[in-house]
């Protein structure tokens, strides 16, 4: 199933005589299209045309994570190796052995036309084979971060490691990065588009992966239940809504006035709009939120204590501050008059000072 990002980059120019073929070598591509090599490698560099290169052999691909890679690093000493140790003790390689080529990027293109070749070890994705031997280009699937750990960006890549080792033993990760393969010219593939009556989408999503908790104030929540409302485009005949329709469906909680569910439609909106999941999904992984996830982030701060998290450890209770919370929100591109909204959903009435938000 590929995704709306990568349709457009899979060769249209090349017109196939054989059904059966749908991943063509650089020279049988440049034949059919009548140019040169060269000529599709800078169709690559602009981002019109996706160059891929086959997986050797004896190499297995694996969705890995930055984090875990900078610990093979040898000059990562003293403190802040034993962060970063901490910070991966529960990440892991996944081993994703239907990849059969990674995708290149834009500089890798331009590595090859001045150099003949490119070496490189991470991608961005990487192609299976569909059951119909269709291409089916993937991202690396998201990793649920740890709870505490949304500070740390994780981030998923793939990688190749030799097949006769495991990057999550403790004695490997340590020591061994993924591979940095040497790509030659006969090792890249471009793929062929098939008819887009033959593609399957992948079913439209929406799943932002909240969990209403306890603590919550009941204007959070219902921030939630109104964006399933109106912003679920997995319904069928779905429709973008209008904002109106957004503040009306707040407003059927007291605590919605009239200026603040106009800004719950916008921290909506501006959440939503244009929904993608496998966007969504690589900015999740990456550590960039949506508005609607700054909020529930400083909503956090009144989450209860327990065993393992008090109130003076667990790493969100500083956003209980109203000028680092508003600090935070401003970073992710809310200014102050929304801010002064956002802390009337997202904070108890006992942490909110008397009197109108300065935005009234």
């Amino acid at each position: 199933m590929m995704t709306s990002n990568h349709r457009g980059k899979i060769i249209e120019l090349v017109a196939v005589t054989s059904p059966r073929r749908t991943v063509l070598t650089l020279q049988e591509a440049a034949v059919r299209a009548a140019c040169s090599v060269d000529d599709l490698l800078i169709q690559g560099i602009r981002g019109e045309l996706q160059v891929c290169a086959r997986i050797p052999k004896d190499y297995v691909v694996y969705s890995t994570n930055k984090a875990l890679i900078e610990l093979a690093d040898p000059t990562l000493t003293g403190l802040r190796r034993k962060q970063q140790e901490e910070y991966s003790f529960e990440l892991s390689a996944q081993a994703e052995r239907d990849i059969q080529m990674v995708v290149l990027s834009k500089s890798d293109c331009e590595s090859v036309i001045a150099q003949g070749e490119v070496y490189q070890s991470l991608f961005a994705a990487g192609v299976r084979m569909g059951a119909t031997g269709v291409p089916v280009v993937l991202e690396p699937p998201t990793q649920r971060v740890p709870a505490g750990m949304m500070d740390m960006r994780p981030f998923r890549v793939f990688g190749c490691y030799p097949s006769t080792v495991d990057p999550n033993s403790w004695a490997t990760r340590m020591t061994l990065a993924p591979a940095c393969l040497n790509i030659t010219i006969d090792m890249m593939r471009v793929l062929v588009m098939a008819a887009p009556e033959d593609v399957a989408d992948e079913p439209v999503r929406f799943d932002i992966g909240f969990v209403a908790e306890a603590y919550m104030p009941r204007t959070l929540v219902k921030l939630y239940d109104v964006a399933m409302v109106h912003w679920d485009c997995s319904r069928p005949g779905w429709v973008p809504p209008e904002d109106k329709n957004v503040e009306r469906s707040l407003r059927e909680l007291d605590e919605y006035k009239v200026k603040q569910a106009k800004a719950g439609a916008t921290f909506l909106r501006r959440s939503f709009k244009h929904w993608n999941q496998k966007y969504y999904e690589k900015l999740k992984a990456e550590g960039k939120l949506t508005e609607f996830e700054a909020l529930v982030v400083v909503a956090s701060a009144w989450r209860p204590s327990d065993d393992s998290s008090s109130d003076t450890t667990h790493e969100f209770v500083k956003y209980r501050d109203k000028a680092i919370a508003f600090a935070f929100w401003e970073s992710i591109g809310i200014p102050e008059y929304r801010a002064n909204h956002a802390w009337r959903i997202v904070a108890p009435k006992s942490a909110r000072k008397t009197g109108r938000p300065r935005s009234e």
